[in-house]
């Protein structure tokens, strides 16, 4: 466990990492406010190949609009995503 970190997109997180099926190590990432996974990444260093996958969540009140202010569960994000590394 690890109190404090960033995920990929630099948002602050908690995580926990352990290996993957006894190989590489993989790292969840989880909104220190409310312990939503934010991220996953790691598994594929083996192969040469960085990867993860980012998530932002929120409730709406309809489908035609993104959440709003108060809405989001994670921290949305603005900036392109940074390209993965191995």
């Amino acid at each position: 466990m690890v109190d404090h970190t960033t995920d990929p997109l630099g948002r602050p997180a908690m995580a926990l990492r352990f290996p993957y099926d006894g190989g590489t190590v993989a790292e969840y990432d989880f909104d220190p406010s409310t312990l939503q996974v934010m991220a996953i990444s790691g598994g594929l260093e083996s192969y040469g190949q960085g990867a993860y996958t980012v998530y932002e969540m929120g409730i709406a009140d309809t489908t035609d609009q993104p959440p709003g202010d108060g809405q989001w569960l994670t921290p949305p994000y603005a900036d392109p995503l940074p390209s993965p590394t191995a």
